[in-house]
């Protein structure tokens, strides 16, 4: 599948993404790299996005002082981070269930516009390997370069009072309490656990939430994954 392709705004030529700049943020124009104007107007925008960066990480320095209303202990935000982002038997880090499918079709996005297939060759062990590479890659979101989670599916699984012991001791009255332990898959495995899945969906009902996708989140995860390749790039040309 070829790349997409745009008129140049100012030209009129045929250009790729890649060598173009966002033109018109309105009209969603873009125009070649080799145009002065081009070229003032994205380095306008990145330093209007580099100053609202700056604004909110001075935000978010300014954090309640001890002893003041919305004050959380580091210690205890900690704990609580640990808990929602790790599985509760290996500690690993990973992404909760929805934020790993939301990514998952992130990823998938950025794979069309760089004009490959977001499905793999199941019929090549190889090809499907690095498909898979790929698509991992492709899920790390530039926006948080911190952030040092894995493209690990923690998912909640019902356990019963047997599994209590197997689980991290900090864990276990929140497991016994709600019946669930959020676990990595390799993990669930080991306990021989398995996800609570719905009933089998016909071929109607999976077009109609192929039509559903299309209709309602197509638009805002297609505008993220265009957001982060521009960001990746971005990070690339100032690294280099």
């Amino acid at each position: 599948m070829p790349p997409k392709t745009y008129t140049c705004a100012i030209c009129g030529e045929q250009v790729s993404k890649r060598k173009s700049y966002l033109y018109d943020e309105k009209t969603k124009k873009r125009a070649c790299k080799s145009h002065q104007e081009a070229q003032d107007k994205a380095n306008a925008r990145r330093d209007e996005d580099k100053k609202r960066l700056d604004e909110a990480k001075k935000k978010k320095s300014r954090r309640p002082f001890e002893g003041s209303p919305g004050y959380i202990d580091p210690k205890w935000q900690e704990k609580a981070d640990e808990t929602k982002n790790s599985c509760w038997k290996c500690l690993c880090k990973g992404l909760q269930h929805r934020e790993f499918h939301m990514r998952l079709l992130v990823a998938m996005e950025k794979m069309q516009l760089e004009g490959e297939s977001p499905f793999p060759n199941l019929f090549d062990a190889e090809e499907t390997r690095a498909h898979f590479k790929k698509i991992a890659e492709h899920m790390k979101n530039p926006m948080h370069i911190e952030d040092d989670r894995k493209t690990v599916c923690l998912s909640m699984y019902k356990i019963e009072e047997k599994h209590l012991t197997q689980i991290r001791k900090r864990f276990q009255m929140a497991a016994s309490l709600f019946g669930y332990v959020q676990l990595c898959p390799i993990c669930a495995e080991k306990l021989d656990l398995k996800l609570e899945h719905p009933k089998e969906l016909n071929l109607k009902q999976l077009a109609a939430f192929g039509a559903a996708y299309e209709l309602t989140l197509k638009k805002p995860v297609k505008h993220q994954a265009e957001k982060e390749l521009d960001l990746s790039r971005e990070n690339f040309i100032r690294r280099n």
